[in-house]
Parts: structure tokens; C-alpha cells; sequence
């Protein structure tokens, strides 16, 4: 992750997600396949890279990838709306990070809110990793939650620290 000289972050579309929140995902929900990754940073054995674009996959092939758990998505923020679209579109089951900041956009009233079945939000920041030196991120710009596309969040509020709450959890 580049930092500019101002001090403020570059949008870029390569952000790790913490370990931490991998780990409760993997740990309660399982994850079939990465949608976005490259070799380096994949956080399931079974994963989709610019090259084997998961954009351009059939939904058949996406539902028999995702028939034992959830996909796992961290979207390039630049092509947010098109990953987004594309699992709602699939129907596959998701659990997917994003920036919870201006829910009011396009992506947010036309993508997400009618596709997803739960939101987990996460208090306060979340320090994504920076690829270059495997380090968390000071000072991220935003704070961030969990979407779960077609599928119902098995994750416990105590599992992931800084979880301020789970809207629409039984």
C-alpha cells in the first residue's frame, strides 16, 4: 500500500485483509474459494486471480466451488460494483469485507442492500495488511463490515475483536 506524501492513502485495490478476521471466517463459516487474489495473499487453497477472473466464470462452476462454504471476497475496490453484482447474480454463497463508509452510494442502495442477508459491522478501523511489507496499515481512512450474500453469518459477535454489532442476527 502506497502512502501519499500528505499522509493520506492512495485507493488502491490490493488491501489484505487482517489475519484475525480471516481466521473467524475460516473458523466458523469455512471458505471454498477466494474470489480476488493473487498467489501471495490467497486465503483459500481454491482461488480466482486477474487472470482466472472470477467475473468471468459461470455461475455453475462458481455454485459447485461454493457447495461446502461461503467464497470469501476482499473486491478490488475499483471493481467493487462488478464483484458485488456478480455474486448476487450467481447466487453463491459470500462472505465479502468493505468499506462501510457512504452507504448512500450506488453501490451500497443498488448492490449490496437488496443482496445480502446480513451485515456484521466492525467497531472502529480496520488496519488492512499493506502487500509490500506484510504489515498493518496505520490509520486506515474508514471503517469496514461483513456482507453475507446468500448465505446467514456464523460468525459470534466475540469472535472477532471490535465486532459493534450483527443487524438482523437470530
Amino acid at each position: 500500500m502506497k502512502i501519499k506524501a500528505s499522509g493520506k492513502f492512495e485507493q488502491l485495490d490490493d488491501w489484505q485483509t487482517p489475519p484475525e478476521i480471516i481466521k473467524a471466517v475460516k473458523t466458523h463459516m469455512g471458505i471454498s474459494f477466494d474470489c480476488a487474489a493473487s498467489s501471495t495473499n490467497a486465503v483459500a487453497s481454491r482461488y480466482f486471480t486477474a487472470h482466472n477472473s472470477f467475473l468471468s466464470n459461470s455461475d455453475s462452476l462458481l455454485r459447485k466451488l461454493a457447495e461446502d462454504a461461503p467464497a470469501w471476497c476482499n473486491p478490488p475496490f475499483s471493481l467493487a460494483d462488478e464483484f458485488f453484482e456478480r455474486i448476487a447474480k450467481s447466487g453463491i454463497p459470500c462472505v465479502a469485507i468493505y468499506k462501510a463508509t457512504n452507504q448512500q452510494s450506488k453501490t451500497w442502495q443498488d448492490t449490496i442492500y437488496p443482496a445480502v442477508k446480513q451485515i456484521l459491522m466492525i467497531k472502529g478501523r480496520t488496519a488492512f495488511i499493506n502487500p509490500e511489507t506484510g504489515k498493518p496499515v496505520p490509520n486506515p481512512p474508514f471503517n469496514s463490515c461483513l456482507l453475507f450474500f446468500n448465505c446467514e453469518c456464523g460468525i459470534p459477535p466475540d469472535a472477532i475483536e471490535g465486532v459493534l454489532t450483527t443487524p438482523g442476527a437470530r
